[in-house]
Order: C-alpha cells, then sequence, then structure tokens
C-alpha cells in the first residue's frame, strides 16, 4: 500500500521557459545596423576600387611616357602627332577636308611598347609618309586595342561604330598646346602649334624651352568627351592615328585652350556643326572623379584637377602647362 509520502509529496520538476526569439522590432533594429554597416563600406571599397584603376591608368601612361623618352632616343626627336606631307592636289596639307588617314602617335611608338608585331604589319605603309592607313581589320590590328591604350575606370568599346573607320579606340591623346587654331572645322597653320605634338611634328626636348617637367605630353580622353558628331559616333579617341578627315585630329590630338576645360563636355546642340555649333570638342577629361592624368614631358605622371586656372589673358596655369615654350612661369597647381 503506497504511503502517504509516496502519493501526495511527488517531486516538484523545474518549470521549462517558454523558447525565446528575435521581436519585430529587434529584427527591424539588425536589418537597419547592417544596412548602416553596408552603406558606410560600400564608398570605401568603391574608392579603393577607383584608386587601383587610377593606379592602373596612371601606370600606362608612364609607359607612353617611356617609350615617347625611347623614341627620342631612338630618332632624336618625340613622334608626328600624325603623319602629314602637303597634298598636291589642294595645294596645302592643312585643309581640313583632305580626306588623309594618318597614322599617329600611337602607332608609331607600337616598337617601344613590345607592341612591334602589329607595327611591322604595316611597315610599308609607314615608309611612305604620304600613304593612308588601310582600312581597320582584326587581322592587321587596327580594330584591336593595345591594353596600355584603356583606362579601367572607363568603358570605352574597343572600336566604336563607324563603317570603314571603326579603328581601334583609346583613353589617350597628345597636346598640341593651348589654342584651338587647329581644331575640327579648320586644321590651321600648323607653325601657330603652341605643344609638342601636332600634323608633321618634329619636336624634340631641345625645343621644350619651358622645361619638360612643366610642358603636357599626353593627358586622358573618356567616353564622355565627344567629338563633332550628335550620334556619339566619334567619342573617345583612336590610337591608330587620324581616322577620316583631318577635322577629326582630335581623336589623336586635345589643346589645353580656355574654352575646352578639363571634364568638360559639350551639350549636343552643340556637337553638330550643320546645325551651327561649334561641331567639335577638343579638351581633356577622364571619368576619375575631379580631374585627369596627364604625362608631362619629363615622363612624371600628375593629376590635374579640373578646377585647375585656366584663362586666356593673361595666360591661365593650364595654358601654360600646354605651351612648351611661353616662356612664363607656371606656379603651383
Amino acid at each position: 500500500m503506497a504511503s502517504y509520502y509516496t502519493c501526495h509529496m511527488r517531486p516538484v520538476l523545474p518549470q521549462r521557459s517558454p523558447a525565446k526569439g528575435f521581436t519585430l522590432i529587434e529584427l527591424l533594429v539588425v536589418i537597419a545596423i547592417i544596412g548602416v554597416l553596408v552603406g558606410l563600406l560600400l564608398p570605401a571599397v568603391q574608392t579603393a576600387r577607383e584608386s587601383a584603376r587610377r593606379s592602373s591608368c596612371q601606370n600606362n601612361l608612364k609607359q607612353l611616357g617611356l617609350a615617347m623618352h625611347s623614341h627620342h632616343d631612338a630618332r632624336k626627336k618625340l613622334p608626328s602627332g600624325y603623319m602629314l606631307v602637303p597634298d598636291p592636289l589642294l595645294g596645302s596639307p592643312w585643309n581640313h577636308r583632305s580626306l588623309q588617314r594618318r597614322f599617329g602617335w600611337g602607332m608609331l611608338l607600337l616598337p617601344y611598347l613590345e607592341e612591334a608585331a602589329i607595327y611591322d604589319l604595316h611597315a610599308s605603309a609607314l615608309a611612305d609618309p604620304a600613304g593612308n592607313m588601310p582600312s581597320p581589320s582584326a587581322s592587321n590590328g587596327l580594330k584591336t586595342r593595345p591594353s596600355v591604350f584603356a583606362c579601367p575606370s572607363d568603358d570605352l568599346p574597343v572600336v566604336t561604330l563607324w563603317a570603314g573607320r571603326d579603328y581601334g579606340s583609346s583613353n589617350y591623346v597628345g597636346c598640341y598646346g593651348r589654342t584651338d587654331e587647329m581644331s575640327g572645322q579648320g586644321v590651321g597653320n600648323l607653325d601657330s602649334a603652341t605643344g609638342v605634338l601636332h600634323g608633321a611634328s618634329k619636336v624634340a626636348f631641345k625645343d621644350i624651352t619651358d622645361g619638360t617637367s612643366q610642358t603636357i605630353m599626353l593627358g586622358e580622353v573618356s567616353s564622355l568627351e565627344r567629338h563633332y558628331d550628335t550620334a556619339n559616333k566619334f567619342f573617345g579617341a583612336k590610337w591608330p592615328g587620324v581616322p577620316h578627315y583631318l577635322k577629326y585630329d582630335g581623336m589623336v590630338l586635345r589643346d589645353t585652350h580656355p574654352d575646352h576645360p578639363i571634364n568638360s563636355r559639350l551639350p549636343t546642340s552643340q556637337l553638330d556643326s550643320g546645325n551651327g555649333g561649334r561641331g567639335d570638342h577638343d579638351g581633356f577629361g577622364s571619368k576619375h572623379p575631379g580631374g585627369a592624368l596627364f604625362v608631362f614631358c619629363d615622363g612624371a605622371v600628375r593629376f590635374l584637377n579640373q578646377n585647375i586656372q585656366s584663362s586666356s589673358s593673361p595666360l591661365g596655369t593650364y595654358q601654360r602647362l600646354g605651351d612648351k615654350a611661353d616662356g612664363l612661369p607656371v606656379g603651383d597647381y
């Protein structure tokens, strides 16, 4: 028979606490904290990526600058901005309507950029100063783009669609000075070019009397800097040379004229010369925030702020950097 204690004094077991979980408010707080952290980290990641891309672009320009020096060492002069000789039919090589597809400084640098294979394909054409570039194709290398001509911050296509003239693109152009005398609608008098690269140029370092560390040689141009056409076919640059009429020299050369500040972009209404606009845009620019990279004649690569002093009278800092022999001090920039 069960005792009283057996029946009525059973042990009391501890009660289990109900399972705990996140409340809706707690979940929302966690999500908000994660969102804040992501918001703080994302700009830092993007900045780090852009810093890496800018460093790569800087290295490209450094290689191009070294190739310029190698060309000068071998030939005692910098390459021509683009090859050019007088046109016997026109009596002058400077008419902007001259249909002359001319090899430019990019092609002339290939042997010094470990790209001699493409250069050698055009040895016979390059031997003739009056010769035109052949139509571009993948087989002749003119429809390709050596990596040294591409800024990783830009999405410029390897070729831009322009039937029969879709030569390989580039993010780098030469500097023909502080004047737009040679701009799209009038190639002008080459003697007025104040920079180190222009049509038929033969500039040696001794001609840069302002000093090689104070004179721009090459600079960036992005897919946002359009040239001459409202359909946006002509944007960025072309590394092999001038792709069509000489008025498209802005595809290989740009200037530091006050009308063309760094990273300035003309509205579409001003790109179509048929409608009375300027019809061309010859400025430098990039997709790096705040300015663009340039390689100077001493081979140094520098980043110029898009707000650099720029004026025509007196000459601004930007204009003085584009001129190889203005005789004026540059000052700080």
